[in-house]
């Protein structure tokens, strides 16, 4: 207040030379008890500014990044097993999306998990898995393209049709999703080495004298995790999906710990005149890297490479109770169980629909609250509060 007396003397030098302010340090009592009196006035309204700012960023990264701002859900992985005696799996088993998956716990409490991410059962397990660095020119021999690729190291797996399913029967299995499994740094280094050093894939029949055999491209194998049909929420139109990916990194790594063999509708040919022979119930599939893992001679085994795996989010969609509005009450508290009101957390709002008193239903599609607005100038707004037993969520109409 002092410094903007000040700038008003400089400003006003002849009204400020009657009020005694500005110019030395004996200034009118009277005017500094103004002055002072003032401050004290504008001091708890600088406070509440100050302390709402952060509503100001809420609302701010409601409308940018809703993601951020929400609560984070329970997540994992789980593996589905297959039964080969129950169904025909020869065309697969398809495992959607948005699978509900309950786990009980101790106290008879029930939880409930959605999968992320799709999955395709079929009649297939691991068997063993190793690295392979000598004795590989016994391959070159057979496949000369390989002599030129600098070979140093190869990763194979061998895998297993489970019941009495032969190979040539799997006629639709075009892709395979593969989790690497185990500890961070060797889970890493398994990444490294068939994402960024693979420079070719054979496959061929694991029994005996190898019958059928195919040589594929680096080309054929992707890291799983990525694209926008496996997110483990929901999007927001304005999320980049740079910002969405870390952000999922962060809350759970093991979700970009997928590789999918793609094109196996040709990596599994077989030749007509050997089709009809005995076994095909074993698939060989070797990594060709250029370059020497050290760490990963004698750290392989099957328990590193599992099939039917997905990432599970504790998320699911929930109606709650109605709320009825009253002209006197500008914040309604969303609660998903008013029974067990501490036992669930609201994630986000997708849909809020009106009921006037003569039962007609008027529905509002709103994609973020904060910002809807109507032709008369009603607004919503939502507010998250913390308290000590979880997050409440108000709506403001």
């Amino acid at each position: 207040m002092h410094e903007m007396a000040r700038e008003f003397a400089e400003n006003y030098p002849k009204v400020a030379n009657r009020l005694s302010m500005g110019f030395s340090d004996n200034s009118d009592p009277y005017v500094e008890r103004l002055l002072q009196g003032l401050s004290f006035l504008t001091a708890p309204i600088h406070m509440k500014m100050d302390a709402e700012f952060p509503q100001f960023t809420h609302h701010y990264l409601e409308k940018l990044c809703p993601e951020y701002i929400a609560v984070a859900p329970s997540m994992g992985l789980v593996q589905f097993q297959i039964n080969n005696k129950k169904g025909n799996l020869n065309e697969g088993v398809d495992i959607p999306r948005g699978l509900s998956l309950r786990a009980r716990l101790p106290h008879d409490e029930e939880v409930l998990f959605t999968t992320s991410q799709a999955v395709k059962l079929w009649p297939l397990e691991v068997t063993s898995a190793k690295t392979v660095s000598d004795n590989l020119n016994v391959i070159f021999a057979k496949y000369p393209v390989l002599k030129n690729k600098k070979i140093k190291q190869a990763i194979t797996v061998q895998l297993n049709l489970t019941g009495s399913v032969r190979l040539n029967e799997l006629s639709k299995l075009e892709n395979l999703d593969v989790y690497i499994n185990g500890d961070t740094d060797l889970a890493s280094l398994i990444l490294e080495a068939i994402l960024g050093h693979t420079v070719s894939i054979l496959y061929q029949d694991a029994e005996g004298p190898s019958c059928w055999s195919n040589l594929l491209g680096k080309d054929y194998i992707e890291q799983g995790g990525i694209s926008k049909d496996v997110s483990l929420f929901p999007l927001s139109d304005t999320m980049h999906i740079g910002h969405r990916l870390a952000y999922e990194y962060f809350l759970l790594p093991e979700k970009f710990r997928f590789i999918q063999l793609k094109g196996l509708r040709k990596a599994l040919k077989i030749p007509k005149e050997r089709q009809e022979k005995s076994g095909l119930s074993t698939i060989k599939i070797t990594f060709f890297l250029d370059k020497k893992f050290v760490e990963l001679e004698g750290a392989l085994d099957k328990n590193n490479f599992l099939l039917f795996c997905t990432p599970i989010v504790n998320l699911f969609r929930q109606d709650i109770k109605n709320i009825f509005l009253e002209q006197l009450t500008p914040h309604y508290p969303l609660v998903a169980d008013t029974s067990r009101p501490n036992h669930m957390e609201i994630f986000s709002v997708t849909k809020v629909e009106g009921v006037s008193e003569d039962k007609y239903k008027t529905r509002i599609d709103i994609p973020n609250l904060a910002t809807y607005r109507q032709g008369n100038r009603e607004g919503y707004t939502t507010q998250r509060n913390t308290y000590t037993f979880g997050v409440e969520k108000k709506t403001r109409l």
